[in-house]
């Protein structure tokens, strides 16, 4: 199957990561900045072929999300093995940090939330086959195309693969309003996986039962009990990216 691009970014990181693209389409009248002569400059280099249309032609294309007159055609997204996240972890010489998502349907989300995993360091993101967004051409294009710099596995089972990273002496983190522990009260200096539960529904019971810890971000005004999944998501990684660099938070 093949995959549109969209959006200078994306299109850009994805050359840059070596990602096959058979071709590229520029709207008619695009101004050219840096990142358009860039993206120019290496498909003349890779010999792919590039095409000017109507913006039109380009709305219709990218069922007219936010396409920065740029778009890119090329095979689907390849989704990783977990062992791959494992072996980044192993270059990088540090323990391992994992994002997990669980049933987010909101592809604006799962971008965001990849970008802030590769952001703070995340040496990988795991996330199930079913009842969840892939990584479809808004997902990168949210991302900014961080998509093409970390590991992406799908699974069949959330809750199983939680079980098999305990194994491997993963720590199991998950959020939730009610969580007895404040998300900067945490010891994060340790092999971890965060999870983050369906933007409605949080995580799941069979989930919870597996997360070894529960933490919660306090929410200090009247008539909001809870963040964005990504907003939260976010805060708590790059907590985690202190806590793990300064030894217990």
């Amino acid at each position: 199957m093949s995959q549109t691009l969209m959006g200078k970014n994306a299109v850009l990181q994805a050359l840059k990561a070596g990602r096959p693209i058979q071709r590229i389409m520029f709207a008619r009248g695009l101004v050219e900045d840096d990142k358009i002569q860039e993206i120019r400059a290496i498909a003349h280099e890779l010999k792919i072929g590039t095409i000017l249309a109507d913006r039109r032609d380009l709305d219709r294309q990218s069922r007219h999300e936010q396409h920065q007159g740029v778009l890119a055609f090329g095979p689907s997204f390849r989704y990783s093995e977990i062992e791959a996240i494992f072996f980044r972890a192993e270059e990088r010489k540090e323990l391992p940090f994992i994002l997990v998502l669980e049933g987010l349907e909101d592809p604006y989300n799962v971008g965001s939330l990849i970008r802030s995993a590769v952001g703070a360091g995340v040496h990988g993101v795991i996330m199930p086959e079913h009842k969840q967004a892939d990584v479809t051409a808004v997902v990168i294009k949210v991302s900014t195309g961080a998509t093409e710099y970390i590991p992406i596995v799908r699974v069949k089972n959330v809750t199983q693969t939680l079980r098999a990273l305990k194994e491997k002496g993963i720590w199991i983190f998950g959020t939730h309003q009610d969580a007895p522990q404040i998300y900067t009260k945490t010891d994060y200096n340790l092999p971890l996986a965060l999870v983050i539960g369906n933007e409605g529904k949080g995580l799941s019971k069979l989930v919870k039962e597996q997360c070894d810890f529960m933490v919660k971000i306090p929410i200090r005004r009247e008539g909001i009990d809870s963040l964005n999944a990504s907003v939260a998501g976010a805060i708590i990684l790059f907590k985690m990216v202190e806590g793990r660099q300064h030894g217990h938070s």
